[in-house]
């Protein structure tokens, strides 16, 4: 496991200025014009032990340039996404606690980027979809509850098939009786604020958590569609009667 053994430096670079900024332009055209002063800024890390793929991956920014900015600055420096800064989180962590995951109307283009900042995180440090935190929890539980968008979690679940039995951090939200991860977190995301109508972008969140669980396709136009709403409308009437 990537321990924060990396020296930190009280005075920010170029990059990592550019990176808790957001300034996704300049980033690019940095890392094109310099990249062999890039390599170097992207491996120095803060006080905090972050580095400027943790500062980008954790952007909030609805920028289309989003996946373009955080891939330069990975490709920099791609053992960057299995670093840890002090509190033990990868870049996947910041990006699924801290980044921008929702669904966008007024930008559809949106969805795609994000979900390609996900892609190519995991693709660089696929274990840190299963790696825990110094406060227990890995990345995928700080996206779910952030009504992430459909794309952004279909990243997630398809990047790792362990994550259906992945046991989460207990939360009082969740059912005991419950022993698969989808079903653990579905629960926790859709009560949280005790929620009972679901929008369909939530619908579509769980019917692709409770495909994970019982090994269906993830087209959410298949024949088994009924059979999913009927069991997600199963597991809410139980959730009401354990929480009611």
């Amino acid at each position: 496991m990537a321990t924060p053994s990396r020296k930190r430096h009280l005075t920010p670079t170029k990059l990592q200025t550019l990176c808790r900024i957001w300034n996704f332009n300049d980033i690019i055209q940095r890392c094109l014009s310099q990249p062999l002063k890039v390599a170097v800024e992207a491996q120095r890390s803060d006080s905090r032990g972050l580095l400027p793929l943790h500062w980008i991956a954790a952007s909030s920014s609805k920028s289309t340039l989003r996946s373009q900015a955080t891939k330069s600055v990975l490709d920099a420096y791609p053992d960057g996404a299995a670093a840890l800064d002090i509190e033990g989180r990868t870049p996947l962590h910041h990006a699924c606690k801290f980044g921008h995951i929702q669904r966008d109307s007024d930008k559809p283009n949106l969805d795609a980027d994000v979900s390609k900042v996900f892609g190519n995180l995991i693709e660089a440090y696929p274990a840190a979809l299963s790696m825990r935190d110094k406060f227990g929890r890995a990345p995928v539980e700080y996206a779910i509850t952030r009504q992430p968008a459909t794309g952004v979690l279909r990243v997630l679940i398809s990047s790792d098939p362990n994550l259906a039995t992945f046991v989460p951090t207990k939360t009082r939200q969740q059912s005991k009786s419950c022993e698969k991860f989808h079903l653990q977190v579905a629960w926790d995301y859709f009560f949280y604020e005790k929620d009972w109508e679901l929008c369909p972008e939530r619908w579509d969140n769980a019917m692709l958590l409770l495909k994970a669980v019982y090994h269906c396709t993830t087209n959410l136009e298949d024949e088994n569609d009924f059979l999913l709403h009927a069991a997600l409308s199963f597991h809410l009437s139980q959730k009401v009667i354990d929480y009611a």
